[in-house]
């Protein structure tokens, strides 16, 4: 089977996820990431298929006052969420779909025969 092109494909997650996030010696308790949330492969060591980082951390609320949880998304952006295959999906481009169209079990689409 020939494998989906996920370059410039966007990740996301498939539905909400709840996730109990401690970071060193902070416990920030239970955290729902919204569906829809963009993802990475990236790592500290480039990227990897095998996880799935929240890239996005727009859905992070506001403390009371107003001012953002700087601690929280510092850990966020450093430590990571990796979130479960179950909850990710791909947003593949028209280009990408065809491809995988034109593809049947093992066989090469036309478009890359030599």
């Amino acid at each position: 089977m020939v494998k989906p092109i996920v370059n410039n494909t966007k990740m996301k997650t498939s539905k909400e996820y709840k996730v109990h996030f401690k970071a060193a010696n902070t416990d920030y308790g239970i955290l729902t990431i919204p569906k829809g949330t963009l993802l990475t492969h990236q790592t500290a060591c480039g990227p990897d298929e095998k996880y799935h980082f929240v890239d996005d951390f727009s859905w992070v609320e506001r403390n009371e006052d107003g001012s953002k949880q700087y601690g929280l998304l510092h850990d966020l952006e450093y430590r990571g969420i990796d979130v479960p295959k179950e909850y990710v999906s791909y947003d593949m481009q028209d280009w990408q779909l065809k491809i995988i169209e034109m593809t049947s079990g093992d066989e090469v689409p036309p478009l890359f025969k030599n």
